[in-house]
């Protein structure tokens, strides 16, 4: 009877050690019910954006390199601009010329190929959005560099006030900063197939509408940059690309939770960036989860206590 009773002993440390897959490569596990109410853009493992359907889990990639990032958790965002795609029937042409292209960036942007005619002012703007002064908001730009060594960026008031961004391309920076507002935040970068991924955190001076323009910044004649498409959030946090036609568009949380465990856990997640975060006591019963300090998830797992 001793002998068996150690040998249960042992069997049942040795189960309650055993860990629960919540997350891995592939994504949720048996164990998490995910959902989201609309569908959703993440990055494919060759650059391109796909677009995964309601309640289907993003396996997000890096755009720039294509290695694995993981499972996509992000909150609800608006993209608050009616054309995120770049067209010349849909933007305004504030001089320059602009020509409707075919290039299929990313797998979703045509682009449009804005081209100088003579004036460094030139661009081509999205039509207006309101703004509400002292507001955070954060401007995704994709774009393709032309034949033009510069790019400009600008923020334009109804009434005429402006805050220009940009310069040579690999190194753009403040032109006129104040009239209209302020850029208190820059990122660019490249993406695997040649796209420029700009992102401009604004912050409005005045409560009204405002065209967001892009043009070459050059007054030779034929010098282009092609504009892809545009997002416009609320917030500092910029987020993953949400498709609009017409009219803004709202992308869903993406949630999950975890069945069928329940009972003290130890819970492990694992960041894109490999971080490690260790909850060592988690009161888990179904639809319980963890609050995540970053986006991408790579692994999670669940030790019974």
């Amino acid at each position: 009877m001793l002998g068996l009773g150690l040998d249960f002993m042992t069997t049942a440390a040795r189960r309650s050690t055993r860990a629960t897959v919540l997350i891995d490569a592939t994504g949720p596990r048996d164990a998490v019910v995910f959902s989201r109410a609309s569908p959703a853009y993440a990055y494919g493992d060759d650059g391109a954006l796909v677009l995964h359907a309601p309640d289907v889990a993003r396996i997000d990639h890096d755009p720039q390199t294509g290695a694995l990032l993981g499972t996509l958790f992000e909150p609800e965002t608006t993209n608050m601009l009616a054309h995120a795609h770049a067209s010349v029937s849909q933007w305004d042409q504030n001089g320059g010329s602009g020509t409707d292209q075919t290039l299929n960036a990313l797998g979703v942007f045509a682009g449009v190929s804005e081209a100088s005619t003579g004036a460094s002012y030139q661009r081509l703007n999205h039509p207006y959005v309101a703004l509400v002064a002292g507001t955070t908001y954060t401007v995704s730009i994709w774009l393709r560099a032309g034949s033009s060594p510069n790019l400009r960026a600008v923020f334009r008031t109804s009434g005429g006030h402006q805050t220009n961004w940009g310069g040579p391309i690999g190194a753009l920076g403040p032109l006129a900063q104040g009239a209209s507002g302020m850029v208190s935040g820059y990122a660019q970068k490249t993406l695997m197939d040649g796209t420029i991924l700009l992102q401009l955190v604004f912050i409005p001076e005045h409560t009204t509408s405002y065209s967001i323009g892009i043009g070459p910044y050059s007054a030779v004649a034929g010098e282009d940059v092609v504009i892809l498409g545009m997002q416009l959030e609320a917030g500092s946090r910029p987020s993953s690309f949400v498709t609009t036609s017409g009219t803004p568009a709202t992308r869903a949380a993406d949630m999950a939770g975890t069945t069928g465990i329940s009972g003290p856990h130890r819970i492990t997640i694992t960041y894109d960036d490999d971080s490690h975060h260790v909850i060592p006591l988690a009161p888990v019963t179904d639809g319980y989860w963890p609050p995540l300090s970053r986006s991408h998830v790579k692994r999670m797992t669940a030790v019974a206590i």
